[in-house]
This record gives structure tokens, sequence and C-alpha cells, in this order.
């Protein structure tokens, strides 16, 4: 049993010292949040604008992580199509990567931001039409490897922008 330090009151509410670090103790009759504020707008509040370095690898991420995780189910029927797809989505993320880094090295950091956004949401779009009114595997290929192509770029120029603001 590891030791315990003495408690200390402070008004409202108590501090305790447990084996060297503090942590404050709320009593139950104390609200967490002021009255009427519902969980999420202190964090809303916090954080008012989208930082355009870092918004189009949320968006291709999330489109990612909605295919890669619902391809599977969305072409249950076509199980080896939607396999092949989540192969070669993760192959043109390589591509993508090596060119992503190719280009920012000729064209700067930033620049590639937006074409791989487009090449990214237009990938998504074909997904999107490749499992209406059944599964396509030609379109599902084809949106995988764009969507893969995109995020790839993105998530390389995304990276080196963030260095490259972050200075050396």
């Amino acid at each position: 049993m590891l030791p315990q330090l003495p408690q200390r009151g402070h008004g409202s509410s108590d501090e305790i010292a447990f084996a060297g670090v503090q942590r404050r103790r709320h009593r139950i009759h104390e609200p967490l949040l002021p009255e009427g504020t519902l969980p999420l707008q202190p964090l809303l509040a916090r954080r008012r604008h989208v930082d355009p370095d870092t918004a189009p690898i949320d968006v291709v991420a999330a489109a990612f992580g909605g295919f890669s995780s619902l391809a599977p189910i969305a072409a249950e029927d076509e199980a080896t199509a939607a396999s092949i797809s989540l192969v070669l989505l993760s192959a043109a993320m390589v591509v993508g990567r090596y060119v992503g880094g190719a280009m920012s090295d000729r064209v700067g950091p930033g620049r590639m931001l937006l074409p791989s956004l487009l090449v990214a949401v237009s990938g998504a779009v074909v997904l999107v039409f490749a499992v209406l009114g059944g599964v396509s595997p030609l379109l599902l290929s084809v949106g995988a490897v764009a969507l893969g192509v995109g995020f790839g770029i993105c998530q390389n120029d995304s990276l080196v922008t963030v260095f490259s603001a972050a200075g050396p």
C-alpha cells in the first residue's frame, strides 16, 4: 500500500496529496459546471475557429476512417471486393505520401492541400456511388485508390506544413 499524505481542507473542496500528486476532490453538493450549461459548451467555447492547417487532414482522415470501418459492412455481399479495395486504399496511401513529399519539395509546403482534398473527396464520392443500389467492385476500387492517394498527399503535406509553421 502506498503512503497517503494527510488531507488539508481548503474552503468548499478538499485537496488530497497522494504519492506526490495533488488532486482536487469536489464535494457532492458543488456543481461541476455552471447552472444551465451543457457538458460540451465549455469545450466548444474555447475553440472558436477551424485551423486551416489541420482542417484538410481532419476531413480526409474522417473519410478514411469511415470507409475503412464501414466498407466491409456496406459491401457484405461482395466481401472480396471490399477486402481488395481496402488493400488498394492502403497501397494508394503509400504512393500518395511519396508523391506528396516530392511535390511538397517542388512547390512548397501547404500548396498540395487543396488538390489532395479534391482528389480524396472525389474518391469518397465515387465510393458512395459504388455502394448505392448494389456494390460495384470496379467503382469501389477506383474510389479507394483516389481516396488513398488524396489522403497520402494530404497527410504528408499537412505534416510538412505544421512543421514549417512551428519553425526550426
